[in-house]
């Protein structure tokens, strides 16, 4: 029997150690948190702090456990700890250097500090974490700045234009696109996206998209495994890269929208190159199931302890398949944050013949969700 080690484990583990379980696999749970999802499904806990790296090694060592994270940062960073792999493809400004050594169309950027003149000069700067996800910890630096200096941080100039989601599958130096899908941010928000769906755009632009992706990886040593990247189109029609991740999307975005979309077992693939298993060009190859699709995040823009959150009974739509799922429950404290956890819940729609998704999802939300919030806790 195989034994695997999942970090975290969390809600978004949970169907991976169920996956898991299905190949009669044995699994193991670590997160500090002692209230994570996935000590109560996985087969045994490591009470054993995430941070003693020495200790975590001997132990998966000793028993011959194979370490595996999905959709998370942090636990693929774990991972490659455990795994005596660096974490260098995580850092932003090492991403922008690469591009820029690939000739790949890069905005300017300048790690750790910032000057009134360059600032002066690009009017707009972003500031984020050389590490870093889920739109944390980002800013809009656009009045009255003198000399900047945050350690550890990647200033670059804001490049107006739409931002776009791309996921795949990279394997053996190739680049299986399964999703190019335009994002919609919150109000207000620079970070936080609510709406993914169907871009549309040109197979010219896609095409220039998979191969400077392509490039990237190659150029960057990515591992065989899922990827998340991000890009921005201006309204010229050029192509920046915003970031890039060497593991999935998370949201369930790659493991049911993109399984969905490719008809590929993407849960079997990642386990199998983990374990450096031959995985076949047919079975990473997209089918394209669908045209049309959507995920339409439902994001707080209220405060306050839940009294009930669910989604009402709905008669199944004709040519449109729903999925629906809650993330919160009853009792949670919820209020409105600059990143991905403002989310609380989601609708997914997919369609092969339905081009107008948007709307009807709108609809349906305002229908059949039902979220009743209170000043006081609820059990």
């Amino acid at each position: 029997m195989k034994k695997f080690l999942v970090v975290p484990s969390s809600l978004w583990q949970c169907e991976l150690i169920k996956f898991l379980h299905k190949k009669n696999s044995f699994v193991y749970s670590l997160d500090d948190n002692n209230l994570a999802a996935g000590h109560k499904i996985a087969d045994k806990r490591i009470n054993i702090k995430i941070s003693d790296t020495k200790k975590l090694k001997k132990f998966i060592k000793r028993n011959k456990i194979i370490p595996i994270s999905t959709c998370s940062d942090f636990g693929q960073k774990v991972v490659n700890k455990l795994s005596n792999n660096k974490n260098n493809l995580f850092n932003k400004y090492l991403q922008r250097l690469k591009q820029q050594k690939l000739k790949i169309k890069t905005p300017f950027f300048k790690k750790d500090r910032i000057s009134r003149k360059e600032f002066i000069k690009f009017k707009k700067i972003v500031a984020k974490p050389l590490y870093g996800s889920g739109s944390k910890n980002v800013f809009l630096l656009n009045k009255n700045l003198k000399n900047k200096l945050m350690k550890n941080y990647l200033y670059e100039q804001f490049i107006q234009g739409k931002e776009y989601n791309v996921d795949g599958f990279f394997y053996n130096k190739k680049f299986y696109l399964y999703a190019i899908m335009e994002k919609k941010k919150v109000p207000n928000s620079l970070t936080v996206s609510y709406v993914m769906k169907s871009s549309y755009l040109a197979k010219s632009i896609q095409n220039n998209i998979k191969s400077m992706l392509q490039k990237f990886f190659i150029g960057m040593g990515y591992p065989n495994g899922p990827i998340h990247a991000e890009v921005i189109i201006t309204n010229s029609k050029e192509v920046y890269m915003v970031e890039s991740h060497p593991r999935e999307a998370g949201f369930d975005l790659f493991y049911k929208l993109c399984k969905k979309i490719s008809g590929k077992n993407l849960l079997l693939n990642k386990i199998n190159s983990v374990q450096n298993i031959t995985i076949k060009e047919n079975q990473l190859s997209s089918n394209k199931n669908y045209s049309h699709y959507l995920q339409r995040m439902l994001y707080i823009n209220k405060e306050g302890y839940i009294k009930d959150i669910y989604f009402k009974k709905y008669k199944k739509f004709s040519k449109i398949k729903i999925f629906t799922k809650i993330f919160k429950k009853k009792g949670d404290y919820i209020k409105y944050n600059s990143d991905d956890a403002s989310r609380v819940g989601y609708v997914m729609l997919l369609s092969k013949q339905h081009k107008n998704l948007t709307g009807i999802a709108e609809k349906f939300i305002k229908k059949n969700f039902v979220l009743k919030l209170s000043k006081r806790y609820y059990l």
